[in-house]
């Protein structure tokens, strides 16, 4: 720490002094890095695609891969759109009692909370 207090001029000794006395700028540097982190994950909150699925017997990982469409029965070689009505579907009906697929979706969450009450 000396090492560094030792190159810093004495302005800016002065500017982390007067930093370290206010609790209020110290709570508020601790309130942001906190979101920082906590928005690092946001991805995983808020996407459009499950986390991890089954199907078939097989599991995926949709979130760290892309996988095309025809891998789920669909047509079309592109990559599988996981809210498309035709996609829900073909997984529904495949897998329908074995499937265990959590969604971080935050959509399908909504959803579900819907038809529980």
């Amino acid at each position: 720490m000396h090492v560094l207090t030792s190159r810093l001029s004495p302005i800016t000794l002065r500017r982390l002094a007067a930093f370290k006395a206010n609790r209020r700028a110290r709570i508020s540097l601790w309130l942001f890095g906190i979101l920082f982190i906590i928005s690092l994950f946001a991805e995983l909150v808020a996407n459009d695609k499950p986390i991890v699925m089954q199907y078939d017997g097989q599991w995926y990982v949709p979130l760290l891969v892309d996988y095309p469409e025809t891998e789920f029965g669909g047509f079309l070689p592109t990559r599988a759109d996981y809210l498309d009505p035709f996609i829900q579907q073909q997984i529904s009906d495949i897998t329908a009692l074995e499937r265990k697929a959590t969604n971080a979706q935050i959509q399908c969450l909504f959803d579900a909370m819907l038809q529980r009450s």
